[in-house]
């Protein structure tokens, strides 16, 4: 870095309460409350350019850290996640559109990290197919602490990507292909700077990607002929990967996998089925006493879902609620709401917090109000939230902090 540059970088945290300093190797957040005035230094890669971004007016979700938990491995470099307190009450902001792209298009959020550091989505303008339009699509992007920066994600005749999960290491998988559903491969990005397609498996013809654990194993589906059958790929020693096809479904919806290698998968809706790293296979009850269950997202034991509970003394069940659900010991809450908002979608972590539109309700029981976006014309339902609770997007990229 030149004098020049310092000189300049030193004037504009003498009046700015927040300062993102960015070059194409490293990222540096600088924070700097009122009144304390001090110099910090700045770690920027020799002979890059500076691009200096003020606070004032500027979303929160680009000016700090975002999340929790303690430092974590950060193969894409930058700043470390710092450690957040559960506020008990919320605040919303809107995520910044990721670095060197044209300002003001779609952003699509669809992942999120346990600690809340890494957000993964879209960004720009979804594809369309004759008269259909995707919810959502462009170019993949990875907000690292709300420094968001597009991947690298392509290929010929690609049209559609789609980003299914990211971990705390910033690995993120997902999906491209031609169109909305067929010649799809499932890839991955391990640096920010680079990505891969994901082996497929002898005999198939398509895969899909649907989400990672922090060892970096990766489940999804693959498709060949009439069969849709489970795949979990795994990092190997040698920076390759090894592939296993481990059962033959349907139909299955809400795929994960624990760190421990544990997937979960429900098929045909209300069943859930656990495939465990030793080959075996589980199959916890499933809910009889309900009348259908609609799984929307499955984190560790956690699962939330909708059902419908009878109204007033008629026996049949027409009222939509969510469902909050262990899928290992069976324990069920029911979460009374508007209709209109559950229907919309909802997020649950590892621990059992649900946010859904307007509301947040901790694993303890106590609820929490979501504010809508300032000037929203319509309010997306979250669709991640980090394992403390603290930071919750939505997929128009809407980001609360609680």
């Amino acid at each position: 870095m030149t004098r020049t540059e310092l000189d300049i970088a030193a004037t504009i945290a003498s009046v700015a309460d927040d300062l993102v300093v960015d070059t194409d190797a490293f990222v540096t957040t600088i924070k700097r409350r009122h009144r304390r005035r001090r110099r910090r230094q700045l770690a920027v890669a020799g002979g890059a350019t500076l691009v200096v971004a003020l606070g004032v007016g500027v979303p929160a979700a680009l000016l700090g850290p975002l999340g929790s938990g303690g430092p974590v491995a950060a193969p894409t470099g930058g700043a470390t996640t710092t450690a957040r307190v559960f506020a008990g009450t919320c605040t919303v902001e809107k995520i910044a559109a990721p670095l060197d792209v044209q300002p003001g298009l779609p952003i699509g959020v669809t992942a999120m990290d346990p600690t809340g550091r890494y957000i993964a989505g879209t960004y720009g303008p979804p594809p369309t197919y004759g008269e259909v339009t995707a919810s959502v699509g462009g170019q993949p992007v990875l907000w690292d602490n709300g420094v968001g920066r597009v991947l690298p994600v392509g290929g010929e005749h690609v049209n559609f990507v789609h980003v299914s999960s990211v971990n705390r290491h910033g690995w993120v998988v997902g999906t491209s292909s031609t169109d909305l559903g067929e010649s799809s491969v499932a890839w991955i990005s391990r640096d920010a700077t680079s990505w891969e397609v994901l082996p497929m498996p002898a005999g198939y013809e398509s895969a899909r990607a649907a989400a990672i654990n922090d060892r970096g194993d990766v489940v999804g589906t693959v498709f060949g002929g009439s069969s849709s059958d489970l795949v979990v790929w795994s990092p190997d020693d040698e920076g390759g990967w090894t592939t296993r096809v481990i059962d033959t479904m349907t139909w299955t919806t809400t795929l994960a996998i624990d760190d421990d290698g544990t997937v979960t998968a429900f098929v045909t809706g209300r069943q859930p089925h656990l495939w465990h790293s030793d080959g075996t296979r589980t199959s916890p009850p499933q809910l009889d006493h309900l009348p259908w269950v609609n799984p929307i997202q499955v984190r560790g034991d956690w699962a939330v879902a909708t059902t419908a509970v009878p109204v007033g003394d008629s026996p049949v069940p027409t009222d939509t609620v969510l469902l909050r659900w262990n899928i290992r010991t069976g324990e069920t809450d029911l979460i009374d709401g508007p209709v209109e908002s559950i229907w919309l979608g909802a997020t649950v972590n590892g621990r059992g917090d649900v946010a859904w539109v307007g509301t947040l309700r901790t694993h303890d029981g106590h609820e929490y109000a979501l504010p809508d976006p300032p000037g929203a014309r319509a309010v997306y339902p979250p669709v991640v939230i980090s394992e403390d609770a603290t930071l919750i997007a939505s997929l128009d990229g809407s980001v609360w902090r609680c």
